[in-house]
């Protein structure tokens, strides 16, 4: 149920005169007291009149457990009252399902270490009602196993890279590729943090190159602000547009191409509830197997995942794609 902040300014201050048992409450005095409480938050006009109607479906809400309230008030004589002196809906704001939902939420947050925020998103739900979201944690990790995202090194430089994209600073990082034992320096204009396959990289414009380029945190062995160098804003970057047709985090800028695949029949059903990418549609399917086509740009992730499929897999197009996948196939055999 959708609530205005009228509606909870309103509901806040009905809990908090209730809770003041040296006066009675009427409808009208609570009435007056809401009104003074929304000429706080707003300018005052004709609308800021709160009737009669309006307070009482004010306490039926709070009365039930549309917004889990469920809040002991009655009225005797016209006069509105807790029946439980010790009660406030600010006690009472989550059930036992919110929180079990937030408790799912907040574990699966967790799997991305790194940000400090999520930290202390952890540190305001326990917070919320400690006994009881501590109960429902430690339940719901006996029901529920997520897979570990941990990142062995990197993640420690999440937070400044971001802080760098934030107040559009330039970034200067040693750093050092997977295959290379050789450390350079770079310097980057940083415009997004992307994660895949449990690693994060930073997306951002090199000088060197014409081309935005992505890298590695885990890989960056230094990092510092660049002062002397002037921040370049991303023209029209659109990350959902930018790895819109691309399969991981390295768009080499090429035109995107066409993929025909088809699958062996004893993979179909796999592949039609997993697709190899977003844009995967099927063509047909007969007793030869299941037709696909992918909208992609050819890059590593591409030829790697096609890899680990390769014997449900025949590649129809483009023949590029084709030859690159078979040398690696090719080559991999040599080693065993």
């Amino acid at each position: 149920m959708p609530v205005n902040l009228d509606a909870l300014v309103r509901y806040h201050t009905i809990d908090k005169c209730l809770q003041n048992r040296l006066r009675n409450w009427t409808w009208e005095n609570l009435a007056e007291a809401c009104f003074e409480a929304l000429d706080e938050v707003r300018y005052r006009n004709e609308k800021n009149t709160v009737s009669k109607r309006t307070i009482e479906n004010d306490i039926r809400i709070l009365r039930s457990s549309i917004l889990g309230y469920n809040a002991p008030i009655v009225c005797k004589n016209g006069l509105y009252s807790y029946t439980n002196a010790n009660y406030s809906i600010k006690n009472a704001t989550l059930t036992q399902a919110d929180i079990r939902h937030i408790a799912f939420a907040v574990e699966t947050l967790k799997q991305y270490k790194g940000f400090s925020f999520f930290d202390n998103l952890k540190q305001t739900f326990e917070s919320l009602e400690h006994k009881i979201a501590i109960q429902f944690q430690e339940n719901l990790s006996k029901l529920v196993h997520f897979e570990d995202t941990y990142l062995p090194t990197g993640t420690t430089l999440i937070n400044q890279v971001l802080d760098a994209i934030q107040h559009k600073q330039v970034l200067k990082i040693s750093y050092q590729k997977f295959d290379s034992q050789i450390i350079k320096e770079n310097v980057i204009h940083p415009y997004l943090l992307k994660e895949f396959k449990n690693r994060w990289y930073v997306l951002g414009y090199n000088p060197n190159f014409e081309f935005l380029k992505t890298y590695a945190l885990d890989r960056v062995k230094e990092i510092s602000i660049c002062k002397t160098e002037v921040y370049m804003d991303a023209v029209d970057l659109n990350a959902q547009t930018f790895f819109k047709n691309v399969i991981g985090v390295s768009n080499p800028m090429d035109n995107v191409q066409k993929v025909a695949i088809l699958v062996s029949t004893n993979f179909a059903a796999y592949i039609k509830t997993q697709p190899l990418h977003h844009s995967q549609i099927i063509v047909n399917e007969d007793d030869n197997g299941l037709l696909i086509n992918l909208t992609v740009v050819h890059n590593v992730e591409l030829e790697t995942l096609i890899c680990g499929y390769a014997s449900f897999l025949t590649i129809l197009e483009p023949a590029s794609l084709k030859v690159a996948v078979k040398k690696r196939l090719v080559d991999a055999l040599g080693r065993f």
